[in-house]
């Protein structure tokens, strides 16, 4: 009997603490009050790609099904999005997979890219000129709802139309093949499958611009954002790069966090933190505290309002062991861990790590969605690993 015991014990710690698979490492690593779960992978055996929820712009999945329905062995959440209303799900930031845009930041920002399985941490500022005959305009956005200002790009990935205003629009329809195909004085306009439309407001004048011309994107900065092996998520901040830590990071706010590095040899470093967000006493419900007491085998009649507390206090200091991590923290534990360049991605409840069919952490819901509830929180998008044949 002692010996079955011995040896379910060691498995259960070898499941837990190094699920031991050729081409890739899990830890979890344990300090006070903070739980780190490691995955180093190696890309000589693993491929690694970015994933959209439902294929769409908008929508969301949680991180374990979009893993199934890729048959990925590995995966976590990625990029940051919009919760909730008529824009759930949508990409805050650039998100790019093998060439099609679903969000394209144009402002400076820092970027997880993956080119031929190869991955990097940069810095871009896109800038994508469009000229289609002697007309040429700059979009100000990719994917988003238009403004009376905006110049709006709309891929496929948006949906079956712009959505735009019908009145003080004008629209230009792209083919895949990108030629112009439509001129159209009004918005809301279908978007061609694998093209695009050009949303502008009224004060562009469109009048001297020609049916069957070839739309010309041209990028200032060479970042081949439409080529078919270019992928990319945005983070927020870059964590390292070029084995420099990021001095600007600060070092306050303790989330659950993600993120994602590469070490000198190429090989790819996980960290998901998690974080127990803390409770009070007064946030408790009855059945909560009555829990709590029977585990105890005590009651409320043999106590008084002060022992109570006392108990409470300590129940709670004892479940409340992961305290998240800060992103000053982050980049050293990440720089500790060989990486020489790591970046932040989307956190708190969206943190997520799926390994063979389960979630290796324990997913808290922020405080302001679900008060420190055990919660599966659907995400925008994953980067997911599979084992190369």
């Amino acid at each position: 009997m002692i010996k079955i015991i011995a040896f379910l014990f060691i498995n259960m710690w070898a499941m837990n603490y190094a699920i031991g698979a050729s081409g890739y490492e899990y830890s979890l690593i344990e300090k006070p009050n903070q739980k780190i779960h490691i995955v180093k992978i190696d890309l000589k055996q693993y491929s690694i790609s970015l994933v959209s929820a439902h294929n769409s712009v908008f929508g969301r999945e949680k991180v374990g099904d979009i893993a199934e329905r890729e048959n990925a062995e590995i995966a976590i959440n990625a990029g940051f999005f919009q919760i909730g209303g008529n824009e759930d799900g949508r990409p805050t930031g650039t998100l790019i997979i093998n060439g099609q845009i679903f969000g394209l930041r144009t402002t400076k920002h820092a970027v997880f890219t993956i080119k031929n399985n190869e991955p990097a941490v940069q810095v871009w500022h896109p800038k994508v000129e469009i000229k289609m005959g002697n007309f040429q305009v700059v979009p100000t956005a990719y994917n988003k709802f238009a403004n009376n200002s905006s110049i709006i790009l709309y891929s496929d990935k948006w949906g079956t139309s712009t959505l735009t205003a019908f009145k003080n629009r004008n629209e230009i329809i792209i083919s895949k093949q990108k030629k112009v195909t439509g001129i159209a004085p009004h918005g809301n306009n279908l978007i061609p499958p694998g093209g695009y439309v050009l949303s502008l407001p009224k004060t562009y004048d469109t009048s001297l611009l020609k049916i069957g011309v070839f739309a010309e994107f041209k990028e200032e900065n060479g970042y081949n954002l439409f080529d078919k092996s270019t992928s990319a998520i945005m983070g927020i901040p870059f964590l390292i790069m070029d084995g420099i830590i990021n001095e600007k990071l600060p070092d306050s706010e303790k989330h659950a966090r993600t993120a994602i590095g590469i070490t000198e040899n190429g090989k790819i470093i996980i960290a998901v933190v998690e974080c127990m967000y803390t409770k009070t006493p007064g946030s408790l419900t009855l059945k909560e505290i009555q829990d709590i007491l029977l585990k105890k085998k005590l009651s409320f009649n043999e106590l008084k309002a002060a022992e109570v507390k006392k108990i409470l206090l300590e129940e709670l200091s004892e479940s409340n062991n992961s305290e998240g991590i800060t992103l000053k923290e982050l980049a050293n534990f990440m720089s500790e861990q060989g990486c020489i360049s790591a970046i932040n991605l989307d956190g708190g409840g969206s943190s997520s790590l799926y390994i063979h069919g389960k979630y290796v952490n324990n997913q808290i819901g922020d405080k302001d969605e679900a008060n420190g509830l055990e919660v599966v929180r659907p995400v925008s998008d994953a980067i997911i690993f599979k084992k190369k044949q």
